[in-house]
């Protein structure tokens, strides 16, 4: 709007007070600073989808809704009774509230104010149930025959489906959660913590998903992400956005994945055969292949292929947080699992200076980047290239200069109001990290370059992250060699970290993981951790360190 114009507007109109009354209802008032943004935004998300809307052709309604226009036309075509003397002198002094207000904003602040209602507290007595480990391994009548959990109580599995309690993690006392899985009333999910801590000197290998029809993508990432979720202290933050999923039958396509893990969480460790006795662990290859057959039906696998063809192994996990239509996305998985990126232009040519902010894009979960054009520019270092996109100053410096938005060709229609000639900055930087953080560079035909992922990231300084607890830490990285995938995980011990390598078609291991002697720092960080000849970095997970 140019400076004129805006001279000749009062200083309050009908319009500003509509808008700032959309504003309120909206994003509420006397909020925090990152929750004002968050209302922010989601007037932005309503003024564009509106926007949309009308650029479509679809008209703009003010008023009264078509069903109150339709309820009222149908009353005029009812007989009605004759009206009492009292009933015409009660109608005249009558206020019709919904017609006063339906179709224009509240005039009180009493409407802008949040009700404050007597909320009932229920005491919840939280009991953390620990199962004796079974005797021996189940029998092939006891694999769960849902999808997540065993339908049938056995003596052997000393987790019952009829267990009505949320079991969590014994550290921190949680409240007791009831639901059922919507695909059966009778079955009821039971959501088991995870336990004491891996004996190592006991413990040299774990078991995990056996290879089966070119399942090694779908065995890594699913590997990956139970340690992930599951050792670090993550399950608890994961199921407060899944479990309510699943009592209420929500279409969040993330309850496919929580399904999955948490019935492999069902099984402890002591139920299943060792790795020397070279049985494999088809307890968990049910588990998988029923989430294989999920995951394909809800086209998570992409087109043309089917379930038991070869697949990215990220792809699936990236429809899962972000899916597409009749699956509902959910804004607290997309904070967990994704990056929300801001870019924002700025320019100082022209008669005065201007910039531009567009909308925040959701980067998919397992996100291709960095590039491989930025590995000379960062010198091959992961920390680098994370720590320009979290701390601003870096962003800024590192901005990249293009030709500004305003830009014209036509030189006879050049107005220096208008249009501008001048070179902006582009600044990119990220406004949201997530809790799992999984990055997958972008390699060439050859698989290069292999870029330096050290153990712990700081997406701030140092000093920061250790005083806030805001550091990144690796806890799995899946390696390709164009044809079959393996991954190594750091799993918390008794004794510290320990790190195992999985590789579910390994010859010897059966789909065991095996234990790796060695410093974790020097075994798995670097350019050239410790994997087979001919494997390369293809994905990282990190989650920050508690």
């Amino acid at each position: 709007m140019s400076p004129e114009l805006a001279a000749k507007l009062p200083s309050t109109t009908n319009a500003e007070e509509a808008l700032h009354s959309k504003l309120y209802q909206v994003a509420g008032k006397n909020n925090d600073l990152i929750t004002g943004f968050d209302g922010l935004l989601r007037l932005e998300r309503l003024q564009h989808s509106q926007w949309e809307a009308a650029s479509m052709g679809q008209p703009i309604r003010y008023g009264k809704s078509k069903r109150k226009v339709f309820e009222q036309d149908n009353a005029l075509d009812q007989p009605v009774s004759k009206q009492t003397r009292r009933q015409k002198a009660l109608a005249k002094t009558r206020v019709d509230k919904e017609s006063l207000y339906e179709g224009r904003a509240p005039d009180t602040k009493t409407h802008f104010l949040a009700e404050k209602r007597k909320q009932k507290r229920s005491q919840h007595h939280s009991h953390v149930h620990h199962s004796q480990p079974p005797i021996h391994a189940p029998s092939k009548q006891h694999i769960p025959s849902t999808h997540f959990i065993p339908s049938t109580p056995s003596k052997i599995h000393p987790h019952p489906a009829s267990a009505a309690l949320l079991c969590l993690s014994p550290e921190k006392e949680k409240l007791s959660v009831h639901y059922q899985d919507p695909s059966s009333q009778k079955s009821q999910v039971q959501i088991i913590g995870p336990g004491p801590p891996i004996k190592l000197k006991a413990t040299r290998s774990l078991p995990s998903y056996p290879w089966s029809k070119n399942s090694c993508w779908l065995d890594a990432s699913l590997e990956s992400l139970y340690c992930a979720l599951s050792y670090y202290g993550h399950w608890e933050e994961f199921l407060q956005f899944a479990a309510p999923a699943v009592q209420t039958g929500s279409p969040i396509a993330i309850v496919e994945l929580f399904k999955s893990l948490n019935a492999r969480r069902e099984w402890p460790i002591s139920s299943f055969p060792r790795m020397e006795d070279g049985r494999p662990c088809e307890e968990l290859r049910v588990i998988r292949d029923r989430l294989k057959t999920s995951l394909f039906q809800m086209g998570a696998l992409g087109s043309g292929l089917g379930a038991d063809e070869y697949h990215d192994t990220l792809h699936w996990f990236s429809f899962l947080v972000n899916p597409s239509s009749p699956h509902t996305t959910n804004e607290t998985c997309q904070r967990f699992f994704s990056v929300w990126e801001q870019t924002i232009w700025n320019c100082s040519g022209g008669t005065s200076d201007h910039c531009l902010v567009e909308r925040v894009q959701i980067c998919p979960a397992g996100m291709e980047h960095p590039q491989p054009a930025h590995y000379q520019q960062y010198d091959g270092s992961i920390k680098k290239w994370l720590q320009e996109h979290t701390q601003l100053k870096k962003a800024v410096s590192a901005a990249n200069t293009r030709s500004c938005w305003r830009h014209h060709t036509g030189l006879e229609t050049n107005n220096q109001s208008v249009f501008c000639d001048r070179a902006a900055k582009e600044i990119v930087f990220w406004s949201s990290i997530p809790v799992v953080l999984i990055l997958k560079p972008a390699v060439t035909e050859n698989h290069a370059p292999d870029w330096d992922f050290p153990r712990k990231i700081h997406p701030l300084s140092a000093k920061d992250g250790e005083e806030k607890d805001l550091v990144y830490e690796m806890r799995a990285r899946i390696f390709y060699n164009g044809i079959h995938f393996v991954c190594y995980t750091i799993i918390p011990t008794g004794q510290g970290a320990a790190l195992f390598f999985y590789d579910s078609n390994g010859s010897q291991s059966s789909g065991y993981s095996v234990h790796q002697k060695g410093s974790v720092d020097k075994l798995i960080s670097g350019p050239t951790p410790l994997c087979p000849s001919g494997y390369h970095t293809h994905a990282v997970p990190r989650t920050f360190w508690i």
